[in-house]
């Protein structure tokens, strides 16, 4: 196929292709963003998910101290 000149078939399959290309290349990044921002939406609640630990810590704490003061009778 070297020496021979693109048919219009051809070239209209190129343009597609390139479409395409970019297309995809635009959905890559869309991912990419909506990736990053879910990141950053989870490191917001961060601070929450690190107080909920701290209380459910507490309370088994708290449990463990029961038991063992139970133990001890």
């Amino acid at each position: 196929m070297e020496g021979r000149r693109p048919t219009e078939p051809d070239r209209d399959l190129e343009q597609i292709i390139a479409e395409t290309e970019a297309y995809l290349s635009e959905l890559k990044s869309e991912l990419q963003r909506r990736r990053a921002e879910a990141r950053a939406a989870e490191i917001d609640d961060l601070e929450t998910h690190l107080a909920n630990a701290r209380v459910k810590w507490d309370e088994l704490k708290d449990f463990l101290e029961v038991v063992l003061q139970e133990l001890k009778r």
